[in-house]
């Protein structure tokens, strides 16, 4: 079968999170499947550094404005689709919103919903306010350009419960559209063990993501800046609009000498990383699902996070991470406390949080993905539009 995955980012592009690894993944998995599997991303570089993927890559202009963005990714989409007779397009992110109204008949269409916090989507009343209604189009082309790809899609997947209530409260999908739960998967490579830089010196707790208020970063040097984590390290791995006023925090606190900023680092980087470091923290304030905490897990890391969105669903019997409420830094202090002074605790948190990681493997999930995208297909050739 030929595939087509269509994301914002490419995977080695700074601003790539969870969603663009799950979408490179899952091209991975294609290609070892036996099928002819395209990527096509908004940017960035046109290779990454280092060994290319095993799968085709295009390439279309990121002009800034996510709306032109949406009209380029539709056309790419219907030229590669005619030209390489593809059968099947997984998109995600608000650049594939325009992609039902574009392409060809007979291709399947897949689309996927990672925002951490959707909001809910504005009532446009074009009678009698065209011009007001036309303003409030304009403010939330994000999240509408998502909502016209989730809803034209002959499938929808979302990687947790949290998100499938979240999308259909949100008015992102029809009315009795169906909409399913696919989890976010492990690739292999975090489960090697790797060896660590010699040189490096241990670091108590590890941060990895985006730096922006949603992931919380300020909630964690607070705590860290209390005294019963006096002379406690940090390591951020990330970077985002948030670094500076970040920085500022860290020295305000008198942090500088306990935190170090490590900037954008590749996947092999950050697994290094986790071998030198005590305990991955999570302290966002809204996830869909945290697939940082499950990469650490598989790592062998004990992971501190806080209970949002699909954070707590792959955590339900408590033993595979330490859940702290959201936007509470005593609460985050005492948990990062407990990790450092009980290795019980850690190694529990570890074998259960491995466990849990193993069932997530991208292995595991990817004959899940397939029968969505072979239901897909079924829908498409039926006559169904999407």
């Amino acid at each position: 079968m030929r595939l087509l995955f269509v994301h914002n980012h490419p995977v080695w592009d700074p601003r790539s999170a969870g969603g663009q690894q799950v979408n490179h993944e899952l091209a991975v998995h294609g290609v070892l499947a036996g099928h002819e599997v395209t990527v096509l991303h908004v940017g960035g570089a046109r290779q990454p550094p280092g060994v290319p993927p095993p799968y085709g890559l295009e390439r279309t202009a990121d002009t800034g404005r996510v709306l032109l963005n949406a009209i380029l990714v539709a056309r790419a989409v219907r030229r590669i689709c005619l030209r390489s007779r593809v059968q099947a397009v997984w998109a995600s992110a608000p650049e594939g919103g325009f992609i039902p109204r574009t392409l060809p008949p007979g291709v399947g269409l897949i689309a996927t919903q990672h925002h951490p916090a959707p909001p809910p989507l504005p009532r446009l009343r074009w009678w009698p306010h065209p011009l007001r209604t036309m303003n409030v189009a304009r403010r939330w082309q994000q999240p509408l350009l998502e909502a016209a790809l989730l809803r034209g899609a002959h499938r929808v997947t979302v990687p947790s419960v949290w998100s499938r209530n979240a999308v259909v409260a949100g008015g992102y999908v029809r009315d009795g559209q169906e909409v399913f739960v696919l989890p976010n998967g492990v690739g292999a490579s975090w489960f090697e063990p790797t060896t660590p830089i010699a040189h490096e010196g241990r670091t108590d707790f590890l941060f990895v993501g985006r730096l922006e208020y949603q992931k919380g970063i300020d909630l964690l040097l607070r705590a860290l800046a209390r005294t019963p984590l006096a002379g406690a390290t940090l390591r951020i791995v990330g970077s985002g609009p948030q670094e500076a006023e970040l920085r500022s925090m860290a020295s305000a606190l008198g942090l500088l000498d306990r935190v170090r900023f490590d900037g954008h680092r590749t996947h092999e980087d950050i697994r290094r990383s986790m071998q030198r470091c005590g305990a991955l923290v999570l302290p966002s304030r809204a996830e869909s699902f945290g697939l940082v905490a499950l990469e650490a897990m598989a790592a062998g890391l004990p992971v501190v996070a806080a209970a949002v969105g699909g954070v707590p669903e792959f955590n339900r019997t408590g033993d595979a991470a330490l859940l702290v409420p959201p936007e509470d830094v005593t609460a985050l202090g005492v948990a990062l406390r407990r990790i450092l002074d009980d290795p019980t605790l850690r190694s529990r948190l570890v074998e259960h949080g491995r466990d849990v990681a193993e069932a997530h493997r991208s292995t595991r999930l990817f004959p899940e993905a397939a029968e969505h995208i072979e239901c897909a297909c079924v829908a498409a050739s039926s006559g169904r539009k999407p």
